[in-house]
């Protein structure tokens, strides 16, 4: 299997949540939220799609094009790649804020979530277009057989060491909010 199979896997994935993104940002253009979906799809994207996903293009990929051309510049097309990761990151960071502030109470937010979960899907259902048809072929082709080799041992082991961190952290935030209160975030 090459590097891209399990990113494109990913994507087939992620694609399936941005369907589930738009059927409640319609429930919510017609006045009914349901929060605790909200809140899956956006953990789901903040944990999968941004910390597991983007993480091995950022660590693994990104770093290994490098320098490396093709019929365009692999280094300014990874830079582009990274600002979209960049802005996929502030708009789940400004529905957290959202949904924290609508559970207390300021029915406004709804209006917040609903814009960003409708940016969220434009956005990344333009990016995974991107680098499906165009951008993970290109890299491959650019990559020796060993350099793939390598990358695809590089993500077995980040999904491996992302697993176990992921899972610590959870704990470590439960064991927190058992003995204390998290922080609230403040509104603009």
């Amino acid at each position: 299997m090459l590097p891209i199979g399990a990113l494109m896997k990913e994507h087939r994935v992620v694609e399936k949540s941005l369907k589930l993104m738009t059927l409640e940002k319609q429930r919510m253009d017609s006045g009914k939220i349901d929060i605790d979906v909200v809140r899956s799809l956006i953990d789901f994207l903040t944990v999968f799609a941004d910390e597991s996903h983007h993480g091995k293009e950022e660590a693994i990929l990104f770093p290994a094009l490098k320098g490396k051309s093709q019929s365009y510049e692999f280094d300014e097309i990874t830079s582009n790649l990274m600002k979209e990761h960049a802005s996929i990151r502030a708009h789940l960071r400004t529905i957290q804020n959202a949904l924290q502030w609508f559970s207390e109470g300021d029915k406004e937010s709804a209006n917040t979530i609903s814009r960003e979960l409708g940016e969220i899907v434009a956005i990344y259902t333009r990016h995974v277009v991107k680098e499906d048809d165009l951008f993970f072929h290109s890299a491959m082709k650019a990559l020796s057989e060993e350099e793939k080799e390598e990358m695809l041992f590089a993500m077995q082991e980040f999904d491996l060491d992302f697993t176990i961190n992921h899972f610590e952290k959870l704990i470590d935030t439960k064991y927190a909010n058992l003995i204390g209160s998290p922080s609230k975030p403040a509104k603009p």
